[in-house]
């Protein structure tokens, strides 16, 4: 059945975004997932890109950590890019 998140952004377009920037490997048959990881909003890349889901129920929280270690990149409706790089991580 369709969830909040292939009704709000597209569980394809998230693909193609990931894919985007760097090659997509899927590790959940590898994986043990916690039982609560679909109410989590992050989606991280080997690049050090962080995709924040603006729909998230805990998108405050999520996002006040983030703009403490990230540097936005992109803030669209549904999804935000962050990038960690090091004055990112070391800025007050």
């Amino acid at each position: 059945g369709e969830n909040e998140f292939d009704g709000a952004f597209g569980a394809a377009s998230l693909l193609e975004s990931l894919t985007d920037h760097e090659e997509f490997r899927d590790y959940s048959q590898v994986l043990t997932l916690k039982s609560d990881h679909v109410s989590r909003p992050l989606w991280i890349t080997k690049e050090n890109l962080i995709f924040l889901e603006a729909f998230s129920p805990i998108y405050h929280q999520a996002y006040d950590f983030l703009v403490a270690i990230a540097e936005p990149e992109s803030r669209p409706e549904y999804i935000h890019t962050y990038k960690l790089t090091e004055n990112s991580l070391y800025a007050d």
